[in-house]
């Protein structure tokens, strides 16, 4: 988005900091997920599917494995501080998140917060891209923009909350994940409700702020595919154990496609 915000060539240093971004953000976040699987573990052993997991199982050194994370770590912070010296700090924020999220006492225990403070890792990833091609004395991304992402993120963490409900029994859910005991499916479906909802507004802002109008034509398109998200959380719950599977969906990538590329298109008009 910021190559294209600043019209710079897709070509020689800018894609270098694009691969830079995306290798130190990889690092970062090998270390947040094998965090997460170390530290969820105990609960996993209740989960129908994930019980399989070799950490769970016993079939993994968990001393070698956060060792690996730790390594990861380093080399995303080397990657990032050799690619500019402003990406540094988002990806330290990246860090951060994913430790409070995974670490007792967790955010991931604490009802609404497990999946807002999950949320907040979009926007942290869309600033260390950012900050890849652009100088922090230069420009920072409007703040409207960053509330949608992080708003329609939340929008697919309440999704995937309301899918682990309808997919595991009342008690199994609790063992799994502690915060669903304290949800309800109409609570969740008012927090999927209120968080779609903001990230339209956060996209009508985004266009006032910006000067952009061509972004108001996006959003009846990130209204059909929440919905068709929300559908498929609804009909095939499975999806929570396997998100990755929406990939496999020809509608899913139609969709994500002509989402991204209509973004892309509202960007690129001048102020």
């Amino acid at each position: 988005m910021a190559l294209v915000w600043h019209r710079r060539p897709w070509e020689g240093a800018a894609l270098g900091a694009l691969v830079g971004a995306y290798l130190a953000t990889l690092g970062v976040s090998i270390f947040n997920y094998v965090l997460n699987e170390v530290t969820d573990a105990p609960y996993d052993a209740h989960h129908p599917v994930k019980r399989d997991r070799p950490v769970v199982q016993g079939r993994v050194s968990v001393g070698g494995l956060m060792g690996m994370g730790l390594v990861a770590l380093g080399a995303g912070f080397l990657v990032g501080h050799w690619l500019s010296p402003y990406a540094w700090l988002p990806l330290l924020f990246l860090a951060i998140a994913g430790f409070l999220y995974n670490v007792p006492p967790r955010a991931k225990d604490v009802p609404y917060l497990d999946a807002l403070m999950e949320a907040v890792n979009q926007p942290i990833r869309f600033l260390i891209g950012w900050f890849s091609v652009v100088t922090w004395e230069r420009d920072w991304p409007s703040p409207w923009v960053l509330a949608a992402v992080w708003a329609f993120s939340a929008f697919l963490m309440y999704t995937k909350r309301l899918a682990e409900k309808l997919s595991l029994p009342d008690v199994q859910a609790v063992l799994y994940r502690r915060s669903l005991g304290a949800y309800s499916k109409g609570r969740l479906v008012a927090c999927i409700v209120g968080s779609g909802i903001a990230t339209l507004v956060a996209l009508a802002g985004a266009a006032l702020h910006l000067g952009r109008p061509r972004l108001w034509l996006l959003l009846p398109g990130v209204a059909v595919y929440a919905l068709w998200i929300y559908k498929q959380a609804t009909r095939h719950p499975h999806y929570s154990d396997e998100p990755e599977a929406l990939f496999r969906r020809p509608v899913f990538l139609v969709l994500t496609g002509l989402l991204t590329v209509g973004a892309l298109w509202a960007l690129q008009q001048g102020p």
